[in-house]
């Protein structure tokens, strides 16, 4: 077994939404979890835990009154409950892709390959497989591995530049996971944003911003300071690019998936067509079923199919993130039509209107003669 560590802010309903339908995927790999809900949602999130899990009593320790502005220190104090050797760092937003039987087969080669450290998520990105053999990896069932040295930085900046050799998405030895907690036990100073930004945009673009930082760092800590990117509140200070990744870390023995385990839902991490809503994959709904935004008549473009005529359609944003879901709304103004999607099937008639998940791929089949509008948001 392992230890599981939910320290997550939620926020809004969107993310209590994504918890609901990830962490169910995810809660027997642990009989230890660590639990802190951060945001306004925190009430629902506790009660979906307990009414969806009877034994969530005694599998979960659910904590409260934590500092919620520092998250490496209330980890730090999360962690004296772990009773294993390894840690697995839930997020929300990154979905199991296949059966837990698999991770569990994961963690197993893992435990028993003596690894510090496994990218669960981003299947690709950083380390490709196909950029992987100048490395020299051993070959598992599940992983590749290899120790990961002090003289990999360099070459790693040359074959594999966007590899971030600790990444939150993790699976790693919680002795490994300790040590990057300690590296934020000083006083973290957020750099405005105003500052940060023209640092970023005009003189220090990255990864010289990364590199800027590591060095300042070097010389603040003999003074018990670091300068952190993001809020002291958020995890990704932990996160190591190969511009700013701590000599105390190496080396460590490192693991590579074979095939993808877990996805992101809306960040495709600088590469096309991984995330869950740019392959269709996120919502598991074909239909939106709250109020749709009013629209005017000019938002719309009318089409025409003849009977029994079928189309093919989809649609997403061609951007690196997709946060917002994009929806259409279909109108009928003659004839029918039937929309079949993944899991699911509506027919609409003359003077009916539906709001559809856009990235969800469909088709419309015209039952007879149709005319219809849509419009895309």
């Amino acid at each position: 077994m392992l230890t599981a560590l939910c320290n997550i802010y939620l926020n809004s309903s969107g993310a209590l939404e994504k918890f609901q339908e990830s962490f169910p995927l995810v809660y027997e790999i642990s009989d230890n979890w660590l639990i802190n809900i951060r945001g306004k949602e925190h009430d629902a999130a506790i009660a979906f835990i307990k009414k969806t899990f009877p034994n969530s009593e005694a599998t979960c320790t659910i904590f409260s009154g934590l500092d919620d502005t520092q998250w490496a220190a209330s980890t730090t104090l999360m962690l004296k409950s772990a009773r294993y050797e390894y840690l697995y760092v839930y997020l929300e937003d990154h979905f199991l892709m296949k059966p837990l039987s698999q991770m569990r087969e994961v963690i197993k080669e893992m435990m028993k390959l003596k690894l510090d450290y496994l990218q669960y998520s981003f299947f690709n990105v950083g380390l490709n497989l196909d950029s992987l053999e100048v490395f020299q990896p051993d070959q598992a069932e599940h992983l590749f591995h290899f120790t990961f040295k002090p003289e990999h930085i360099a070459l790693a900046k040359k074959t594999n530049p966007t590899f971030y050799p600790y990444a939150l998405p993790s699976i790693s030895r919680l002795s490994f996971f300790k040590k990057l907690l300690t590296i934020e036990e000083r006083r973290l100073i957020k750099i405005p944003r105003t500052v940060q930004g023209i640092l970023e945009n005009v003189y220090f673009i990255y990864p010289r911003n990364r590199q800027l930082y590591f060095k300042l760092n070097g010389w603040l800590q003999n003074f018990g300071l670091r300068i952190v990117i993001y809020t002291p509140g958020s995890p990704f200070n932990l996160e190591k690019s190969l511009h700013d990744c701590d000599a105390s870390l190496l080396p460590y023995e490192l693991g590579v998936l074979r095939e993808e385990l877990f996805a992101n839902w809306d960040d495709d991490n600088g590469v096309t067509n991984t995330s869950l809503i740019r392959r269709g994959l996120y919502p598991r709904r074909l239909q939106y079923e709250q109020k749709t935004p009013k629209l005017a008549a000019e938002s719309f473009k009318e089409e025409t199919l003849k009977k029994k005529v079928k189309v093919a359609r989809r649609y997403h944003p061609n951007t690196g993130r997709i946060s917002t879901l994009p929806l259409k709304v279909i109108r009928v103004h003659e004839g029918s039509v039937r929309i079949s999607g993944p899991t699911e099937e509506h027919t609409l008639h003359k003077g009916e209107t539906i709001t559809l998940y856009a990235n969800i791929p469909h088709t419309l089949e015209a039952i007879e003669d149709l005319r219809y509008s849509y419009a895309i948001i």
